[in-house]
């Protein structure tokens, strides 16, 4: 199996106006683009005639991430300021799971599947008015979180 996604977000809000003697803060910018890829694989491991058919999955993804934020502080006495901040990121995930399928009719089967195992890793680096900074993570994570499908073939 073979998947992509990808978005583009562009928000753009006027300042807000300060509050008496207070200074508000606004994001005033928001600008995100970002593309993952992910392939997987599925293997059946009952045999052939069973009455449910149980396989096993693996799924490895990856993405990009580039974010533009700008923030605008309106204060009574200086007028507005603007900060600027820029994310950049890459990360990697693979999950495995396991899917139990019964085929109902020709053409219509019940799946049930879930992941089990999960890890992944992101590095991001961070630019504003501070310099840059970077970041990675990494998690590993288990869960049981069982999707119900109908299925049908065509």
């Amino acid at each position: 199996m073979l998947g992509w996604a990808g978005g583009l977000r562009r928000d753009h809000v006027d300042p807000a106006p300060p509050q008496n003697t207070f200074s508000v803060r606004t994001r005033t910018k928001d600008d995100l683009e970002q593309l993952s890829v992910s392939a997987g694989l599925r293997r059946v491991v009952t045999r052939p005639g069973a009455i449910v058919d149980v396989s096993l999955l693996a799924t490895v993804e990856g993405g990009y991430l580039h974010e533009v934020e700008q923030f605008t502080t309106m204060a009574p006495a200086t007028g507005p300021a603007t900060t600027d901040t820029r994310h950049q990121g890459n990360y990697a995930a693979v999950t495995g799971g396991i899917v139990v399928e019964r085929e109902l009719t020709d053409g219509l089967a019940l799946r049930i599947s879930t992941s089990l195992l999960a890890a992944s890793w992101s590095k991001v680096e961070l630019k504003d008015d501070a310099g840059t900074r970077n970041a990675t993570s990494g998690t590993v994570s288990v869960a049981l979180a069982p999707f119900l499908e109908l299925r049908l073939a065509f």
